[in-house]
């Protein structure tokens, strides 16, 4: 028997973000707010709209809907360089990141989606595997 409180979100964490390589092997950092955050909540009534104007930019609208709704899950970075320099983290470079790299951008958006990411009961160790702080077995186990 499961009780709730195994299955609850901590939305502070959802709200904020949580801090992640996302397994990618590099040393950059991301902090990702999650699907129970509310920005998401804002992003699900906007997405009739981001179709539209991805549409009249002749854009892929999948792809660039994805984009912007991963940039503003994306909460900050750490490092992170473009051509050598310090990439700063803003909405801006956010959603330019997204765009340039595809499959960074769906590791973003499958790391949201990952609702034991963001458990009570569960954190995330440096590498982005879900791990149990109290005695209950990990997912990943």
């Amino acid at each position: 028997m499961a009780d709730v409180s195994q299955i609850e979100s901590d939305r502070t964490l959802e709200d904020e973000g949580k801090w992640t390589t996302l397994n990618n092997g590099l040393d950059a950092e991301f902090r990702i707010a999650g699907t129970g955050s509310r920005e998401f909540r804002r992003i699900k009534y906007e997405i009739a709209r981001e179709v539209r104007l991805a549409e009249i930019e002749g854009l892929d609208a999948e792809l660039e809907c994805e984009a912007r709704a991963a940039a503003r899950l994306l909460k900050d970075w750490r490092n992170l360089t473009s051509k050598g320099e310090p990439f700063e983290f803003n909405s801006a470079n956010a959603l330019d990141l997204m765009r340039r790299c595809p499959a960074l951008c769906g590791d973003v958006v499958e790391y949201c989606t990952n609702r034991f990411n963001y458990r009570r009961d569960y954190d995330v160790t440096r590498d982005g595997d879900a791990v149990g702080n109290s005695e209950t077995p990990s997912p990943t186990a």
